[in-house]
């Protein structure tokens, strides 16, 4: 009686994992299937291009300009008065604006060493779909103008707008000869990021 539930379970398990299979499984054509590993650069690169740090956005600006006129304010104050508290303010001032474009820089950094971290990434490309593979994940991107794309110099940048997942596939993972073909289909399919 042992064995027959066992086996019931294992039926059972068998069947729960053709469901989440059939959940990715697509009515498109394939179009390209590849597999790479994300180097250290190809991440950075991605992670910097995604939009996700903003080190030369508005904000960025607006804290340069305001940490400059600080210090321009405490320098003048350090002439007028000789107060040595003003250069103080001034070398912390400076400080602070290295941090403003230095922090982001190396969170960029360690990011992307932990993405780049040895896996192999499988991804597929139907009409309708890009479907990405790595370890036990799987990941299903739809081509209905619902998530957005960017190519930079050597990455395809893909953001799945559901979840805000960030996806970097190398372009040296498309073969010369499909690279148009491939780029023509994602980007019928997605927003510009």
């Amino acid at each position: 009686m042992e064995n027959n539930n066992e086996h019931i379970d294992n039926i059972l398990h068998e069947v729960h994992n053709s469901e989440e299979i059939n959940k990715f499984r697509t009515k498109g054509i394939l179009v390209y299937e590849n597999e790479f590993t994300l180097t250290n650069s190809e991440a950075y690169d991605g992670l910097k291009n995604s939009g996700m740090i903003k080190t030369t956005g508005v904000r960025s600006v607006v804290y340069t300009v305001l940490l400059l006129i600080a210090m321009a304010g405490f320098i003048f104050s350090y002439t007028v008065k000789g107060n040595f508290n003003d250069i103080v303010f001034t070398i912390i001032s400076a400080a602070v604006l290295a941090m403003v474009w230095m922090i982001p820089h190396f969170s960029l950094k360690k990011l992307a060493k932990a993405n780049a971290n040895g896996n192999l990434i499988r991804f597929r490309l139907y009409e309708d779909c890009l479907h990405i593979l790595c370890n036990d994940n799987s990941w299903l991107i739809q081509l209905d103008n619902s998530n957005k794309m960017r190519v930079s110099k050597n990455v395809i940048i893909i953001k799945r707008l559901k979840d805000s997942q960030l996806f970097v596939i190398p372009l040296r993972a498309v073969s010369e000869r499909n690279k148009d073909r491939v780029l023509s289909i994602l980007k019928k399919g997605m927003m510009e990021l």
